[in-house]
């Protein structure tokens, strides 16, 4: 672990931003200066974030100041996946490794720790177990596995607890190696955060992660996690063993509880209701008796702002297209506090993520569909509202382009939810690029920032985002709608977005391009293959084309859950997943393709998209074919991303310009 100034940080911390100027294709592909702010317990410190070189490091700084006073980072290629604070006076780290935008940097399971000043730091947990890692490592790890951390200890400073998995021993060609075993039992533990020693709290309920929730004491209150059916189950922990969660109306699958309301001396849980949809609710821990708090008729319920202590429940935020809060209906004393603090950022999300232990204190992050995201710190004591940090201060708000959350019904009478992202200049009808999310499955696009569509509105090109069955956030019921439906009930619910789009004029219908990552590259293909003539070209980036190799070639087949998954959700046969497969329709493909893969992408094999760039050519079809080396399910290094983004628009200018017929009204 190197631990060195940021000089950079400080300037930009400081002030020292670029100047106003029209943005490049890298200022929307480079990595955010700042990702995550936090605040120490005794409100002197924040934590922040920080990318240099491709890297995320950790920054700390004096509140008071703004001064650095110490940084870390674990060097190019391994990343610090997220930090804690231990008590005023020491941060936890966990550290991953870089696999790309697409595969969030994977965590490697180790955790470290080390002083507000950078002083004493310690390898606590991880694979490397006693081996001497640098010389700036004091103590050795005594614990040789996989570890997540679950919560601080306020009331003691010295510990956390974790939830720690041993790993297994793998035989290699060349001996043996350590691997995540999967299937293991996961054990609560009392860490000591200055020489790795611990202590064993409980054991976890089922096999598998598991997520903990625990009390200010470090007492194990619930856990939860993923059964072999791939179905959420939870149990309580009552008389020091662990009971299934049921609650008094008989519902027990898919109860995840959330977190502990200390003023209401009871549970705040994400209940499925009606359509599967998540609400919030609330359960009594004197007599178990159970309230609804908030739900919406559309979304899920996305997420629960807490109050400024982290004492109790604030307010709900559901996703149904933009951003809805539902304020709780309690006394709680934030309520008015936080009401009047959102109303100073119209049309953007003003939420509390960070509080010091007492509540005066409180790290507040703003965003919007144009803003990527700013930190403000609000002091109770001055009632004041300080600018702290922006995530990407090279990028102007005001100049970016405006999302709009939109709404149509399909055929079958299915209401859909999506986004069309206008140029800020855009004529009466711009080109269109239809831009479908990966997954496919419980992921959704937002109103939230969103690089690429940002990128493509900056030049020039109306961007349409479409939530198809099978997307997340509107409820299981709508999950259930896309099963067995990569290849038809997604694919004309993106079809049915772009011809409302159309049909709203917000594009021009004669130029018209598809182009998604992962299986929105697959999406990409199987839409100009369904329906030819309503785009001109498509773009797979990271794609899958042929599903049969989900199960015997990408590594979904290491996923416990992995058959479940493939056979419930995709297809059951190798007939029926090669026919929902672009690269059983080469020939049915007659538009411009571009295809861009990592040689290293172990979700979307690498030789699957080759073996597709081959076939396309072997059937006479225009398709520019780029494997790129050294990069993954997704494209980590900035030279990488900046120049497969020059490709796109290069690719996308050539496709869309302008033709002399108009199309045909039977599309």
């Amino acid at each position: 672990m190197k631990t060195h100034r940021l000089l950079v940080v400080a300037a930009v911390l400081l002030g020292a931003g670029a100047a106003a100027a029209a943005p490049s294709v890298e200022d929307f592909v480079r990595l955010p200066a700042f990702t995550e702010v936090k605040i120490s317990p005794d409100g002197r410190r924040m934590a922040v974030g920080v990318y240099r070189d491709d890297t995320r490091g950790v920054a700390v700084l004096d509140l008071g100041t703004l001064k650095v006073t110490a940084t870390s980072s674990f060097g190019r290629g391994n990343a610090i996946a997220d930090f804690w604070w231990a008590g005023s006076r020491r941060l936890v780290l966990a550290s991953a490794e870089d696999d790309g935008p697409l595969l969030a940097p994977l965590p490697t399971g180790e955790l470290w720790a080390l002083d507000a000043d950078g002083g004493l730091p310690v390898y606590l947990v991880g694979w490397r177990g006693a081996t001497q890692t640098g010389t700036l490592i004091q103590q050795h790890s005594r614990y040789k596995g996989f570890a997540t951390l679950v919560a601080p200890l306020p009331q003691d400073p010295q510990h956390v607890l974790i939830a720690g998995s041993p790993y297994r021993e793998v035989p290699t060609a060349d001996g043996t190696e350590l691997d995540y075993d999967v299937n293991a039992v996961s054990e609560l533990l009392r860490l000591n955060t200055y020489n790795g020693s611990r202590n064993g709290v409980a054991s976890a309920p089922i096999p598998g992660p598991v997520t903990f929730l625990t009390d200010d004491a470090g007492q194990p209150r619930y856990a939860s996690g993923v059964d072999n059916q791939v179905q959420r189950v939870s149990f309580r922990y009552r008389d020091g063993r662990w009971v299934p969660l049921d609650l008094p109306n008989g519902k027990s699958t898919g109860v995840l509880p959330l977190a502990l309301d200390r003023r209401a001396n009871a549970v705040d849980l994400s209940v499925p209701e009606q359509g599967g949809r998540r609400c919030l609710e609330q359960q009594s821990l004197i007599d178990g008796k159970v309230q609804t708090l908030a739900c919406d008729p559309q979304a899920d319920l996305d997420r629960v702002l807490m109050d400024f202590s982290g004492a109790s429940p604030l307010a709900a935020l559901f996703l149904p297209g933009g951003v809805r809060i539902q304020m709780l209906q309690n006394d709680d004393p934030d309520r008015l506090l936080y009401a009047a603090i959102a109303q100073r950022f119209p049309d953007e999300l003003a939420v509390p993520v960070s509080h010091s232990s007492d509540g005066r204190r409180v790290i507040f992050k703003v965003e919007s569909d144009r803003d990527p995201g700013r930190w403000f710190l609000y002091d109770r004591d001055r009632n004041s509202l300080r600018l702290l940090i922006e995530a990407r201060p090279w990028l102007h708000p005001e100049a970016m382009p405006t999302r709009r959350p939109i709404e149509f019904s399909t055929n079958d009478k299915a209401t859909i939810h999506g986004f069309l992202t206008l140029p800020v200049d855009a004529g009466k009808k711009p080109p269109l690029v239809v831009m479908p999310h990966g997954g496919p499955f419980w992921i959704q696009d937002t109103w939230f920032w969103n690089d690429d569509a940002a990128l493509l509105a900056t030049h020039g090109y109306a961007v349409l985002q479409v939530n198809f069955r099978g997307s997340g956030g509107y409820g299981e019921d709508f999950i259930d709608a896309g099963r067995y439906g990569w290849g038809t009930v997604m694919i004309d619910d993106i079809v049915a977005g772009t011809r409302w789009a159309v049909a709203q004029g917000g594009a021009d219908p004669d130029r018209i391009c598809i182009y998604g990552a992962s299986y929105g590259g697959y999406a990409a293909l199987m839409s100009v293959i369904r329906y030819p003539k309503l785009f001109r070209c498509a773009v797979g980036y990271a794609g899958v084309y042929d599903l049969r190799t989900l199960l015997t070639e990408s590594d979904i087949r290491q996923w416990q859950q992995g058959p479940t998954y493939v056979h419930d959700d995709v297809g059951k046969d190798a007939a029926a997943l090669y026919e929902q497969s672009p690269i059983a329709h080469v020939g049915q493909i007659h538009v411009p393709l571009l295809l861009v893969h990592g040689e290293e992408d172990q979700r979307a094999p690498f030789a699957q998209a080759k073996a597709m760039a081959t076939a396309l050519r072997q059937a006479g079809v225009p398709v520019i074919w780029d494997a790129v080396p050294q990069e993954a399910h997704g494209f980590y290094g900035l030279e990488h991303r900046v120049a497969f983004y020059d490709g796109l628009l290069s690719f996308l200018h050539q496709n869309l310009a302008p033709v002399s017929t108009p199309a045909s009204a039977a599309r």
